[in-house]
Order: C-alpha cells, then sequence, then structure tokens
C-alpha cells in the first residue's frame, strides 16, 4: 500500500489523493503561527511517509519535535481534520 494510499484509508477517501493534491491541501493549513503549520505538515509527511519521507512512530516524531507523543498525536488529529475540509482533500470523501 502507498503512503498516498494509507492517507486516503485513514480519511476514508474514495480515492488516493495525487501527491499534487496533498501538497495544494497542506499550502491550506491554517494554524496561528507559521513555525505551527510547518511542524503540522512534517508530522503528518512522517506518520504516512509521503512525499519520501520515512515513516516514523508517535515516540520518534515526539523526540525529534520535543513534544510528548499525545501531543503529537493531538497535531495528527487537528491536522487531518482541516485536510478533510471540502476545499482540501473533502472532495475525495466517500
Amino acid at each position: 500500500m502507498t503512503p498516498y494510499e494509507k492517507l486516503a484509508k485513514r480519511l476514508r477517501l474514495t480515492r488516493a489523493p495525487t501527491p499534487e493534491e496533498v501538497a495544494r491541501a497542506f499550502t491550506q493549513l491554517s494554524y496561528r503561527s507559521p513555525a505551527m503549520v510547518e511542524k503540522a505538515r512534517a508530522i503528518i509527511c512522517y506518520r504516512f511517509g509521503l512525499f519520501g519521507c520515512d515513516t516514523l512512530t508517535l515516540r520518534a516524531l515526539g523526540e525529534r519535535y520535543h513534544l510528548s507523543t499525545e501531543r503529537i498525536r493531538q497535531i495528527e488529529g487537528q491536522t487531518l481534520r482541516q485536510l478533510l475540509h471540502e476545499r482540501r482533500l473533502g472532495f475525495l470523501r466517500v
């Protein structure tokens, strides 16, 4: 299963998004600070192995960003919810 198929399965999409669709969706993420946007993008890329990134566990990401595994999980969930917005990847939803 490709990283994009894993993302589609997690988000319950009808098909796997293309790398271009994911990149476009990432440009539309909204957080209070630009640093947080970059961190959220990186966490999703590492969790799913997108754009050639290695797949990392919550613990490994927590160590990388000096955050708890729970906080990494929260950021991942919040970012996935944002990606599901209709203008981002939600149009692929079942």
